[in-house]
């Protein structure tokens, strides 16, 4: 559980924050073993609440390092949060640090 957030504490500057429910406790994002193609509006409602839990943390973007996940949080969080796959806040980290500022 550590690695990820260590590379996110250091790209954001430390802005990491944690959902009410995370590592151990962390709950699945509903689009995991299947779920999604069976029962879609289970996986829907799931899917909801797990985007709820990033809104209750006042952060602008909910990262996560699964390509399933990604899809499932941006189709629940709509234009609410900005939903990234790790490699790409890395990438828009490398962008920022090359900006040049006049």
């Amino acid at each position: 559980y550590e690695q990820p957030r260590e590379v996110i504490e250091r790209v954001t500057k430390g802005a990491l924050v944690e959902m009410e429910r995370n590592r151990d406790n962390a709950m699945c994002c509903g689009n995991g073993a299947g779920l999604r193609t069976l029962f879609p509006e289970h996986a829907k409602k799931i899917g909801a609440e797990r985007v709820q839990q990033a809104e209750r943390t006042g952060a602008k973007y909910l990262i996560t390092s699964c390509p399933f996940c990604k899809n499932m949080l941006e189709s629940q969080a709509k234009d609410r949060l900005i939903v990234l796959d790790l490699p790409e806040l890395i990438e828009m980290a490398k962008k920022q640090a090359h900006v040049k500022t006049d």
